[in-house]
């Protein structure tokens, strides 16, 4: 079983911030990653649960499992205070015409509420995309936070084989990134802390409230910088998926009917 620590960080660049309800709303809905084969762990990321038309869903980066080597349904999505892993029953990834492999480095998981509250799980936290979204390119210059787990070397208890799952948040100021639009930039300071897992995180902007406005993609501790995708290619991809498949099994509800 993994346990889960908490790391801190609310100096921001600008003028805006995070208030600490924020960020406790933030630490329910971003969830550590597995990635195993045979029992055998191949890596770790970071992944977020997000809420649209009824429908729930797991996020994270297409390359996260990719660079590990995992296949996509490998994977296992740790959820607090239970020794069970959301349940996946499917995924899809958007394909595009117009837009590069790197502007839609997207993995969507459809995870089943109902079995997990049926081994006992409880309720699950959501990012509700009706109400919490906002698009990046309207955030310039304005304050943001990374809520992810990143990739430390000292989580591993291999005495006693347990892995300790630390939850960093990053801020910084949003900016274009030199990647094009739809990706965007979150420049904060250097950090000795290395910002290896991070990849799959929100991005949370701070407006009249707490919206997520991003998916980091990739990023460097050495220069503080985060590059993440604008949410609304995200949200595209759901859309598409939603209408493509009305009544798609494998798309669990959020509330019992």
């Amino acid at each position: 079983m993994s346990h889960s620590k908490i790391s801190k960080s609310v100096n921001w660049a600008g003028s805006t911030y995070l208030r600490p309800e924020s960020l406790d709303y933030a630490y329910s809905v971003v969830r550590p990653m597995r990635f195993y084969t045979e029992g055998i762990l191949l890596g770790s990321g970071s992944c977020f649960l997000v809420g649209l038309n009824g429908r729930a869903y797991a996020v994270t980066a297409k390359h996260v499992p990719i660079n590990q080597m995992a296949r996509f349904e490998e994977a296992r999505i740790l959820m607090p205070g239970s020794d069970y892993s959301l349940p996946i029953i499917g995924h899809f990834c958007p394909r595009s015409t117009h837009l590069t492999d790197e502007h839609i480095d997207i993995l969507v998981y459809l995870v089943d509420l109902d079995k997990f509250r049926s081994l006992g799980g409880g309720e699950v936290a959501f990012i509700d995309l009706d109400e919490c979204f906002f698009p990046a390119k309207h955030l310039i210059g304005k304050g943001a936070a990374v809520v992810g787990y990143p990739a430390l070397d000292d989580r591993y208890d291999y005495e006693n084989k347990k892995i300790y799952d630390t939850i960093l948040v990053r801020t910084g100021s949003i900016s274009e990134s030199i990647y094009g639009e739809p990706i965007y930039m979150l420049s904060s300071t250097p950090s000795l802390n290395t910002f290896d897992g991070l990849s799959g995180s929100p991005v949370f902007g701070a407006t009249n409230r707490t919206a997520l406005v991003g998916m980091v993609v990739r990023g460097t501790n050495s220069s503080g910088i985060l590059h993440f995708i604008d949410f609304t290619v995200v949200l595209s991809a759901l859309l598409v998926h939603q209408a493509d498949h009305p009544e798609d099994p494998a798309a669990s509800t959020i509330l019992n009917a």
